[in-house]
C-alpha cells in the first residue's frame, strides 16, 4: 500500500518538475533571439539552480538569496527555483528578497513544496514576485498578516471625551450611528 502511495507521489512530483521545466523552456525561448536558439557544439550545459527557503524568513534567508542570485549571473545558468516552505518572517528581509528576485539575471521560479507545505505571510509575497509560481499538490499560501514583534500591543484608552459619560450615554451614541446591514444588490 505504501509503495503505491509513494509511486503516485513520485509521479506527481515528476509531473510538477516537468511543468516547471516546460515553463522554463517557454520563458527561455521567448527571451532569446532566433540566432541564439541554435546551440553550437561546444555550448555549456544548461543549469537550473535550486534553493530551499524553509522556516522563518530573516537576515540569513536574505543572504542566502543574495548569494544565489550572484551565482545565477554565472555562465550557463538558465533559471533559479526557490522551493518555499515557510510561515513567513521579517518584512525587511522579505522586501530585500523581492528586490533580488526582481533584479535577477535569469527567470526565478517559485515552487511551494513538498506536499503539505505552505508559503504564508512573507512567503506569499516572495512567491508573487517570482516570474513563474508553482505549487505541489496539497500546498497552500496566504494568511499574510502583520505581526508585532515584542508582545501584544496595549489596547488604546478611551478617546473623544467618552470618559465622563456613563454606559447608557455611550450606548446611545452608538445607536444613532447604527445602520441596517446591506443585503443582496445593495451590497454591490
Amino acid at each position: 500500500m505504501r509503495s503505491v502511495r509513494r509511486s503516485g507521489r513520485l509521479r506527481r512530483m515528476a509531473a510538477a518538475i516537468m511543468l516547471l521545466a516546460g515553463g522554463l523552456g517557454v520563458l527561455g525561448a521567448a527571451a532569446r533571439e532566433p540566432s541564439e536558439r541554435e546551440a553550437p557544439e561546444d555550448a555549456q550545459p544548461r543549469v537550473v539552480l535550486v534553493s530551499a527557503i524553509e522556516g522563518a524568513i530573516g537576515p540569513a534567508t536574505e543572504r542566502q538569496v543574495e548569494k544565489l542570485m550572484e551565482r545565477a549571473a554565472g555562465p550557463g545558468i538558465e533559471a533559479v527555483v526557490l522551493r518555499l516552505y515557510t510561515p513567513g518572517g521579517l518584512a525587511d528581509s522579505m522586501r530585500e528578497i523581492i528586490a533580488e528576485i526582481l533584479a535577477a539575471p535569469v527567470p526565478v521560479i517559485g515552487w511551494v513544496a513538498p506536499p503539505g507545505a505552505h508559503a504564508a505571510s512573507a512567503g506569499t509575497y516572495i512567491l508573487y514576485a517570482t516570474h513563474l509560481a508553482a505549487m505541489a499538490p496539497g500546498t497552500n499560501l496566504g494568511a499574510a498578516t502583520p505581526v508585532m514583534i515584542g508582545g501584544v500591543p496595549g489596547l488604546p484608552g478611551p478617546q473623544g471625551g467618552d470618559e465622563g459619560k456613563g454606559k447608557d450615554e455611550q450606548k446611545g451614541d452608538e445607536e444613532e450611528d447604527a445602520r441596517p446591514p446591506l443585503s443582496g444588490m445593495d451590497a454591490m
